[in-house]
C-alpha cells in the first residue's frame, strides 16, 4: 500500500516542480503518508490482540481455578474429609507438592 503513496507522491511531486528533487520530496512524503496509515492499522491490530489475549487469559484462570478445586475436593473425598471441611477458599495455597516415593531398580540376574 505504502509503495502505491510513494509512486503517486513521485509522479505529484514530478509535475508540480518539474524536477527531480521534486519528485523526489514528493515521494519521500507520500512514502511517510503510507508508513504512518500501516503504523495505524498495526497499532489498531496490536489492541484489538492485547484485548483478546486478556479475555483469553482471564477464562484461562477461571478454568484453571475450577480445576484445582475440583481436584482438591477429590483428594479430600478420598481421604475420607467430605463435606464442608473440603470447600477450598484459596485453592493454590492449599496444595502442597510432595515428591513421588523412590523407587528401587534392582540388577537382573
Amino acid at each position: 500500500m505504502e509503495w502505491v503513496f510513494l509512486v503517486v507522491g513521485l509522479v505529484i511531486g514530478g509535475l508540480a516542480d518539474s524536477s527531480i528533487e521534486g519528485a523526489l520530496v514528493g515521494g519521500a512524503l507520500a512514502f511517510i503518508v503510507g508508513q504512518l496509515i500501516v503504523r495505524h492499522r498495526l497499532t489498531r491490530r496490536v489492541d484489538e490482540l492485547a484485548s483478546r489475549l486478556a479475555e483469553f487469559q482471564r477464562a484461562y484462570d477461571a478454568g484453571t481455578d475450577s480445576v484445582v478445586r475440583r481436584l482438591i475436593s477429590l483428594e479430600r473425598w478420598r481421604e475420607g474429609q467430605v463435606g464442608e471441611e473440603a470447600a477450598v477458599e484459596r485453592p493454590a495455597a492449599a496444595l502442597e507438592t510432595t515428591p513421588p516415593p523412590a523407587v528401587e531398580v534392582s540388577e537382573p540376574p
